[in-house]
């Protein structure tokens, strides 16, 4: 595979010393056009919930999304894939369960204020969770093979948020 860094609104460049990547966000060939003609193109999309990812729902494309936050946006379309933040205690240093942010009434919550009231801070996954989620996005999603088994964190979550999320109307 190829690897296109995508964005409009970048801090710095990323230099990855590799003919398979291209740092496109950086780039001053970068176009709202050829945004549209790159995702048209693309085999799958790895993000972070931007809203350029409504491009790969728009052409069809899996999507693999990792350091999920906002669980109003959570995709729930046939060819995704999603890896959350943890979310911890700032006090405590505890690991929380995403369904505290459900009984805290902040499944939509996008503000940092809001989630420090509450305590509330949040975890990057690691690489090796970024890998592994990608590892199993492409054999699940892209190969199609269901060689990964899911955890008992994967069937819980799905049982006590995802049916209790679609059922109450949301699509995702």
């Amino acid at each position: 595979y190829y690897v296109i860094r995508m964005g409009s609104i970048v801090e710095e460049e990323l230099k990855i010393n590799s003919e398979k990547f291209f740092d496109y966000a950086s780039s001053f060939k970068r176009s709202d056009f050829l945004d549209a003609y790159l995702f048209s193109k693309c085999a799958f999309v790895i993000s972070v919930t931007t809203g350029v990812d409504e491009l790969a729902k728009l052409f069809n494309k899996p999507i693999c999304y990792v350091n999920f936050v906002i669980l109003k946006h959570l995709r729930t379309h046939w060819k995704s894939l999603t890896t959350f933040k943890k979310i911890r205690n700032k006090k405590t240093g505890k690991l929380l369960p995403y369904y505290h942010l459900l009984l805290r009434e902040l499944e939509e919550c996008q503000d940092g204020n809001v989630f420090n009231s509450h305590n509330i801070g949040f975890v990057d996954n690691t690489s090796e969770e970024i890998l592994y989620s990608i590892k199993e996005f492409l054999e699940k999603i892209v190969h199609n093979k269901e060689t990964f088994v899911q955890s008992k964190i994967q069937i819980d979550f799905k049982n006590s948020y995802l049916d209790n999320f679609i059922s109450n109307g949301n699509k995702g």
